[in-house]
């Protein structure tokens, strides 16, 4: 009754404060669920659990060690939203977003695009560049790689659709971490190497903050509050219970009761 209870409130309060998230939203109930029956089973177990506040500890150390594995995992370094290449003035008018984030080491670029107004049915090249601008075609640069080979030259996008649309991902090492390629410009090449595209790697985030991070605070601000809850219920019974086995509590049960009508009080 009382998990209900806790579960019921929780959800009240989250989707008041957070229903503009609503995915961070089915997430926390299903990380709550999780946390209470875990915690259910513990209290079972005696010789396992030295009460409410062991488990609960346990529990909380669990959760916010997948939070901080999943916040890790979520979040892309930057995202370029794409436009024309300065001075470019073709028939190709490339749209979209290219995002730079880390692969499977930190010194991996994942790079993934979605792409549209490109050319059909081909490929391209898709770079990142020294330059820091996409106003100024002279100021664009080379490709952002440190070494002595070009990591870049054989990353493509594509090949597209028939109607100009590409979407895929490649990683690649050009030893820099993804954060490295913050605020430099991404361009798009179309098959003869023409740079049709451009736009700046922008950090993803929003209020100074990823998604990946925004969802992790909601997610652990939620969770402290549930162990609030939680830790009233447990001092609310805690009380009751002392509040029963006082010695006033027990003088008023012990009291004798004053005899009915037309009972002997010679026996008293």
């Amino acid at each position: 009754v009382h998990r209900d209870l806790v579960l019921m409130c929780y959800f009240l309060s989250t989707w008041s404060l957070l229903d503009f998230y609503i995915v961070s939203c089915m997430y926390d109930v299903a990380l709550v669920c999780f946390f209470f029956f875990q915690a259910e089973d513990g209290i079972r177990d005696a010789q396992e659990s030295r009460g409410l506040g062991d488990v609960y500890k346990r529990q909380i150390h669990m959760m916010l060690l997948l939070l901080a594995v999943g916040a890790w995992g979520w979040e892309d370094a930057c995202s370029a939203r794409m436009g024309r290449f300065p001075g470019y003035t073709g028939s190709y008018a490339v749209t979209g977003t290219v995002s730079v984030g880390e692969g499977s080491t930190s010194s991996e670029l994942a790079i993934s695009y979605q792409l549209t107004g490109v050319p059909a049915s081909s490929s391209g090249g898709l770079h990142v560049h020294t330059g820091t601008t996409c106003s100024d075609a002279d100021q664009v640069g080379g490709h952002f790689y440190s070494g002595s080979v070009d990591p870049w030259t054989s990353k493509t996008w594509g090949p597209s659709t028939s109607s100009g649309a590409a979407d895929g991902s490649f990683v690649l090492t050009s030893g820099y971490e993804a954060e490295d390629n913050t605020g430099h410009a991404v361009v798009v090449h179309d098959g003869g190497g023409t740079k049709i595209g451009c736009g700046l790697c922008e950090r993803t985030s929003s209020g100074g903050l990823s998604t990946g991070a925004i969802a992790a605070i909601a997610v652990i601000l939620s969770l402290a509050g549930v162990a609030l809850i939680a830790v009233g219920i447990f001092w609310v019974q805690r009380m009751a219970s002392g509040l029963k086995e006082s010695p006033a509590a027990q003088e008023v049960t012990a009291a004798p009761q004053a005899p009915t009508a037309g009972e002997d009080r010679s026996s008293l």
